[in-house]
């Protein structure tokens, strides 16, 4: 159930008591972004970062408008999307202007990386994690996606607000998805650097933005950035003695609908794809949606959402199997991961996906899933319920709708619809 903790609920209050949100905390495009050259001393955004497409600006100012006036956000909804927008600004005219300063940063090889695939709620957060504790892989952390130069403080502490914050204002957040600065932290949050990041999507309704997207190329810029931002993150670590380079281990949903965009950036990625029942993980991150929406918006739909989920996800999951099919994605470039089999024996599971993929399996690197795992019991921040019927799912249709997936990779229902 969407239900305010007192707190928030209070807080929200004010917008109406005074007049409207937009009266105690504005987000106009101009004043946020001379606010934060003011306070950083900078002025180059990095237009478009070299990769010729530009549109860096229009596509914020746009997103800004978008956000304010469509997006419904309530009082603390507005707060915490100033902090993000001011603190994303801030941090790309840093990065920027170390990208002109050090130029040796985009030197940097970024080599046959190693990308977890698959729908939200199949495994992939705690996959991610397990995968994050093999010390050949290099998973950016939350904290440093948010901060990824060195800045007054503690990074590591200043990223609570916006890591810790979510499950404080929607406290059965944390059952869905935790989040903690110093977890591994999804490529979404420092593509938060670009507007047409995922992100921005993913919290906010943006109908005028989604339009100016159509024809646009919105996706060549977003892994220009990624690319930079590994680079930066390399580049700290090679300055620090810290050992020969990495091997990043990286994760998020949308990476599923981009690959062929993905595979031009990076042409020697490996992917680990997760699979699970679709009538469980399509009511599950169709709710997960909601929820994130909710924590900005009273102005949420739930049953919008299964519909949507499910089409999204089937169109990202036939277009892999598509890819497969082709030889666009090699199959020894690829391992199959079932959450069933994750879920009964996450050591064997995980050791076969590395094989898979030609990556070292340490000894030791075992007992770590097993001691991680110990320590974060599934269930530990609370069960995850949601009635798929108020989310407008119904399970079996959404079996006969997912059957060509389900038989190309062999799932079993979990349980009768």
């Amino acid at each position: 159930m969407l239900e305010h903790p007192d707190w928030v609920r209070r807080m929200n209050l004010f917008a109406p008591a005074v007049g409207g949100g937009d009266r105690l905390v504005g987000l106009d495009a101009d004043e946020l972004l001379a606010l934060a050259r003011s306070s950083t001393g900078l002025d180059d955004v990095g237009e478009d970062l070299g990769d010729g497409v530009g549109g860096w600006e229009e596509a914020y100012r746009v997103s800004m408008a978008s956000m304010d006036a469509e997006s419904g956000l309530h009082l603390v909804g507005r707060l915490i999307t100033r902090g993000e927008v001011l603190r994303n600004l801030q941090t790309r005219l840093r990065l920027v202007e170390h990208w002109k300063r050090t130029p040796a940063v985009l030197d940097e090889r970024i080599e046959a990386p190693v990308f977890i695939l698959g729908a939200p709620r199949t495994g992939t957060t705690i996959l991610f994690e397990l995968m994050a504790e093999n010390p050949a892989l290099r998973a950016p952390l939350a904290w440093e996606a948010h901060h990824p130069l060195p800045i007054d403080g503690d990074p590591v502490e200043l990223a609570e607000c916006e890591q810790e914050l979510w499950a404080d204002i929607h406290p059965p957040f944390a059952a869905m998805h935790e989040l903690a600065a110093r977890l591994p932290g999804e490529c979404l949050h420092f593509l938060a650097l670009d507007h047409r990041g995922p992100h921005w999507s993913m919290n906010y309704a943006r109908p005028s933005f989604d339009a100016w997207t159509a024809g646009r190329d919105t996706v060549t810029p977003i892994y220009t950035l990624h690319e930079r931002f590994l680079q930066t993150l390399q580049h700290q670590r090679a300055q620090h003695h810290e050992g020969a380079r990495p091997t990043w281990l990286l994760k998020s949903p949308g990476h599923a609908a981009t690959i062929t965009q993905l595979l031009e950036r990076y042409p020697d990625a490996r992917f680990v794809h997760t699979h699970r029942d679709p009538a469980k993980f399509v009511a599950s991150v169709a709710n997960l949606m909601a929820t994130v929406r909710f924590i900005r918006s009273d102005d949420v739909d739930p049953m919008a959402f299964g519909p949507a989920m499910a089409f999204a996800f089937r169109f990202m999951l036939e277009h892999t199997i598509d890819l497969r099919r082709s030889g666009v994605i090699p199959e020894d470039r690829i391992a199959d991961v079932h959450f069933t089999d994750l879920m009964a024996d996450p050591v064997t599971t995980i050791r076969r996906a590395h094989d898979h993929l030609g990556l070292p399996f340490a000894d030791g690197y075992g007992d770590a899933i097993t001691a991680y795992l110990a320590a974060k019991p599934r269930g530990k921040h609370g069960v995850h319920r949601y009635d798929p019927a108020e989310l407008g799912i119904d399970q079996a249709s959404v079996r006969d709708d997912y059957a060509a997936y389900m038989d190309f990779y062999g799932i079993t229902p979990e349980d009768p619809a």
